[in-house]
Parts: C-alpha cells; structure tokens; sequence
C-alpha cells in the first residue's frame, strides 16, 4: 500500500484514518496542528526504505473527525494515539513529533 491510500482503524467511538508505508521497526509519525498525516510525504519515501512508518491523523484533522465539541487538547490527543498504538498491536516504537505533534 503507498502512502497516499489512506487506511482507517476503530479507536474507541472513532475511526482514525492514518497512512503506512515500508517494512521494519516501526517509526510513528505525528503532524502538528492544523495539518496531517500529509505533513510526513516527503519524508516517508526515505525513510520507509528503513522502517514502518506510520502516520496517523490526530484527532479533528485530516480524517479522523469526531464530535466537534470533543475535547481536542494534548491530553486527549495523547490518549488518541496510545489507544491507536493498541489498536495496531504496536509495542515500543520510535515517536517522531512535528509541531505540536512533539508536544
């Protein structure tokens, strides 16, 4: 699958839509704020040569989308991707964080 197709796994009461590409440890990719899973398309082609890069869209961007009234804040968008982790049946992986994403 490239990175542009866009794979989608239930997370709680959501759908959190996310992108992989390549083969190996895995390397989550986490965008910042206002942006997406596509913020990560001109660095997966490099690196999934070497890893499983997997880049999800935080919770009210791209396509994951919820109620809008939802809590969006750090915590809840942390909660978001530990249950996401879960859901891919990840153990440690290596977290790579642009903007707020690092936060």
């Amino acid at each position: 699958m490239a990175f542009d197709d866009v794979k989608r796994v239930r997370v709680g009461d959501l759908e959190v839509a996310f992108r992989e590409a390549g083969q190996g440890d895995p390397v989550v990719l986490l965008h910042g704020w206002p942006f997406s899973s596509l913020t990560w398309r001109k660095v997966v082609p490099g690196l999934s040569a070497f890893a499983r890069c997997i880049a999800p869209d935080l919770l009210g961007a791209g396509g994951t989308q919820g109620d809008p009234a939802r809590d969006h804040g750090i915590t809840a968008q942390r909660d978001l991707v530990l249950e996401f982790l879960d859901s891919l049946g990840l153990g440690p992986v290596t977290l790579i964080g642009h903007d707020s994403g690092g936060t």
